[in-house]
């Protein structure tokens, strides 16, 4: 929960609205019994921001096989992603510019990596 809020402050920071944010909550510890209430969402009301529950994970199966993201088992887990301009999701996932977590330890490199992405046109 603290890296959804962590995740909040560096989008009141940037004021791109070209910029898209997909936030996606799943069951990874025991106490994750179901989609995420209000307060949860509520740490991320940028309008920017898409929140998405996973409940099978499926997103973390799509993206883990042999990835360098954080996993807990099998579960990719409380990490930030930044993908340049335009990247796609075709056959699997593109490759990103950022992959650290968990998330509100790297919040500041995170707004680092950022900034330097968004200075940079779309990739081709």
């Amino acid at each position: 929960m603290r890296g959804a809020s962590a995740l909040e402050s560096v989008l009141k920071e940037v004021s791109d609205a070209q910029i898209r944010v997909f936030v996606v909550w799943e069951p990874v510890l025991p106490t994750d019994w179901g989609r995420p209430g209000t307060a949860a969402l509520a740490r991320v009301p940028d309008l920017r921001a898409v929140q998405l529950w996973d409940p099978k994970r499926q997103l973390s199966e799509a993206m883990g096989g042999g990835s360098s993201l954080r996993k807990r088992g099998d579960v990719i887990w409380d990490v930030a992603l930044i993908y340049s301009r335009g990247a796609r999701w075709e056959m699997a996932p593109p490759q990103p510019l950022f992959n650290e977590g968990p998330v509100v330890n790297v919040i500041e490199a995170f707004r680092q990596k950022l900034s330097s992405a968004l200075a940079k046109p779309a990739a081709m």
